[in-house]
């Protein structure tokens, strides 16, 4: 599992492009905490389970736990968190050096959970404070991202790593749902006197989002058909159906005239999909449903810039996107095989934007689409 050398230093390998060159966006640090807790709560039933006679763990016990984000490698972004026997001296007085056996007990237990889901082998049961530290450990990982537990090995000698696929399923195996941070665009169907907002999305169905009567009156009152930006933590199930929402990261109205901007980009791509095949002069494919969707999901993910939209049907079936933000060129294309393309030119000087291709307008690409537009601003 892990060499003994490592018993103070973890290694958490985040592999996806939007880890490249060290960088560890804001969203995902909340793993970090998470993944402490995770620790602990493993530490605790160790510490009782060496313990029988005693009903209690140790007062301080938790906060020998106290770890160190001590250095960020590069190679995907690889925070270093670091423990030591003096730290937890200073909590706890007396300590004996046995805790680093269990501090490292406890690593070697959250990484061979993960390793077991990859063998569709779960725990019969999680506590609460293990499903707490679950939902929020992970949670911002998109579809292609993982976590690597560096220095950890499988039974095939393959570093053990956490994705959402498997976090979804050890979660659903113990629980009905689990959480999943989630953003895009909605319309405003209702303000309840309770407190919350009705907001109808596509990808999730109508959800509700307490926010409190004060912001309810001050900011959406009389706003209803609006649309709104969401950055929110949703419970779903197993089937990725909307439960409730757990945790707001931000909710706020779209501004006015980007919503018109927006209804004038749904509207053009109602028309293109009313095309019928050989609406080019006798060429032409008709444009698929799910390739006006994939085009949809993109203005709702990304609507601040769809008053430079100009979006035009393609006569291979795609539908592409055009617009210039600070003086580059940018081309989404969403192609009839479901793949998405991305590209660009700098208009007044030589920079260009290598094509790339993506299996689909998944969050990859939506993270390379954002790293790249942040060229131009």
């Amino acid at each position: 599992m892990m060499d003994a050398e490592t018993a103070t230093l973890f290694r958490l390998r985040y592999v996806g492009s939007r880890f490249n060159g060290a960088r560890l966006p804001l969203d995902v640090l909340a793993d970090l905490p998470a993944f402490r807790d995770l620790l602990a709560a493993f530490a605790e039933d160790r510490w009782r389970e060496l313990n029988p006679d005693r009903k209690r763990v140790p007062k301080g016990f938790n906060e020998i736990l106290t770890f160190a984000l001590t250095k960020i490698e590069d190679g995907s972004a690889m925070p270093n968190i670091s423990w030591g026997n003096l730290t937890g001296q200073q909590n706890l007085p007396g300590l004996p050096p046995a805790h680093a056996d269990l501090v490292l007990h406890s690593y070697q237990q959250v990484v061979s959970m993960f390793e077991q889901v990859a063998l569709d082998k779960y725990p019969t049961s999680l506590s609460p404070t293990y499903l707490r530290a679950l939902n929020r450990f992970g949670a911002a990982l998109k579809d292609g991202e993982k976590i690597e537990f560096h220095g950890s090995k499988d039974q095939q000698g393959n570093v053990v790593y956490l994705d959402s696929v498997r976090r979804k399923k050890l979660i659903t195996h113990v629980k009905d749902t689990y959480e999943k941070r989630v953003e895009g665009t909605g319309r405003l169907i209702a303000n309840f006197e309770d407190g919350a907002l009705g907001v109808r999305t596509d990808e999730f169905g109508d959800i509700k989002v307490n926010v409190g009567q004060e912001t309810v009156t001050s900011t959406f009152d009389g706003n209803l058909g609006a649309s709104v930006f969401f950055d929110l933590v949703l419970e779903l199930d197993y089937n990725d159906k909307y439960r409730s929402v757990s945790r707001i990261e931000d909710i706020h109205l779209v501004d006015e005239d980007i919503e018109t901007s927006l209804s004038k980009c749904r509207d053009r791509l109602s028309e293109i999909g009313r095309l019928q095949a050989g609406w080019h002069d006798g060429e032409g494919t008709k444009i698929d449903v799910s390739v006006i969707e994939q085009a949809s999901l993109f203005i709702a993910r990304r609507p601040r810039f769809s008053p430079d939209y100009r979006i035009y049907p393609t006569l291979t079936g795609g539908v592409l996107f055009e617009f210039i933000v600070k003086g580059w060129d940018f081309s989404v294309e969403f192609n009839g095989d479901g793949t998405a393309e991305l590209y660009g030119v700098e208009v007044n000087g030589s920079g260009e934007l290598e094509p790339r291709t993506f299996a689909a307008a998944d969050d990859e690409f939506f993270e390379a689409f954002d790293r790249q537009v942040r060229i131009s601003q």
